[in-house]
């Protein structure tokens, strides 16, 4: 009798210690678990939200992906070396939408004699895309930034984390080598455009942190006194810094003044944009090696050709009416100046 109730003080000494091993046992369990979702659902500023990142790793599986992707995207002359894209061209990731989820941005393989242009990438919905970027005039092409650049003139961007990208351009003085102006543009991604659009107070932001007070190629085309820092230089960025008068009629003329006009064996050309980005070219000028400054005297005429066939001397196909409204001014040579607006009465 007595060897039976020591066995049942015994049994229940077992069931008990069973119970909190079994208690104890799930408590760790659930701690585990609770710790890899809190890990899991951590983001870049440390905020508990809820969300998946793909990694760098990640990225370089889906880069058989992104290269078809680009190729569809950038086409050719942009992505001309497709075939070499490999893990290496994925130079960071990072969340740029403040959806949770790493973008990549990849270099093209591509860009200027002194410069390469990337390309970013993202996954939605179980595949590669490349966003597409609005700019302030409303033309919309696929998202890119180039990074590099020359003693004169440098380029470069990146991301910003949780809200979009920017892309900066510097461009030095000819004759004091100090930079003379300093250019920031940014893009804020839209979840209802599913886009990444120009953002005017980001590139306020934006500008004022990485370029001090150094004006924009916007700003030192409206002050006066750019007038005497613009100067032709070697691979510098077209300027302008005046125009004779603001406004005029069809048959007035004007003179465009600034600097780094000369393209292709010195040709310049003046263009005129209207309100929709849709551009023609008013006049072509030659400007000798010589000059130091440049000013550009055209008449405003209308209709005007949309294409530069000055070498092809094929016939215009596309024509553009200016009729009354507000402009911009235009000079491209090997690249395309700031705009200055002008009023067409």
């Amino acid at each position: 009798m007595n060897y039976k109730k020591g066995f049942s003080v015994f049994a229940a000494i077992l069931v008990v210690i069973i119970i909190i091993a079994v208690g104890f046992a799930a408590y760790l369990i659930g701690k585990n678990t609770n710790q890899k979702i809190a890990d899991t659902n951590q983001n870049n500023t440390g905020t508990t939200v809820g969300c998946t990142k793909y990694t760098p790793d990640d990225w370089n599986i889906l880069v058989p992906q992104v290269r078809t992707e680009f190729l569809k995207a950038y086409g050719k002359s942009m992505f001309e070396q497709n075939g070499t894209l490999t893990a290496s061209s994925i130079v960071k990731t990072g969340d740029v939408t403040g959806d949770c989820t790493n973008e990549a941005l990849i270099g093209l393989e591509s860009g200027g004699a002194s410069n390469e242009a990337f390309g970013i990438a993202m996954y939605q919905n179980g595949a590669v895309v490349v966003p597409q970027t609005k700019e302030d005039d409303g033309t919309i092409n696929p998202a890119a930034l180039l990074r590099g650049g020359s003693v004169m003139h440098q380029e470069n961007g990146d991301f910003i984390d949780g809200v979009g990208y920017y892309t900066i351009e510097k461009q030095n003085d000819g004759t004091t080598g100090q930079v003379a102006s300093c250019t920031v543009t940014a893009y804020q991604w839209n979840s209802v455009s599913n886009m990444f659009e120009y953002a005017t107070d980001l590139t306020t932001k934006w500008q004022k942190n990485l370029c001090g007070d150094t004006p924009s190629v916007s700003d030192a085309g409206n002050s006066n006194q750019s007038a005497t820092a613009c100067k032709n230089s070697d691979g510098g960025r077209a300027i302008i810094t005046n125009l004779s008068k603001n406004s005029g009629k069809i048959g007035d003329t004007v003179t465009v003044s600034g600097c780094n006009f000369r393209g292709f064996e010195g040709q310049a050309n003046v263009g005129i944009e209207n309100s929709k980005g849709v551009s023609g070219i008013l006049f072509t000028k030659v400007i000798p090696l010589s000059q130091t400054t440049d000013s550009i005297m055209f008449k405003l005429q209308s209709p005007i050709c949309q294409q530069d066939n000055s070498y092809s001397g094929n016939p215009c196909t596309s024509w553009l009416t200016l009729s009354p409204g507000t402009y911009n001014i235009i000079v491209s040579g090997w690249n395309t100046s700031n705009k200055m607006p002008f009023i067409i009465n």
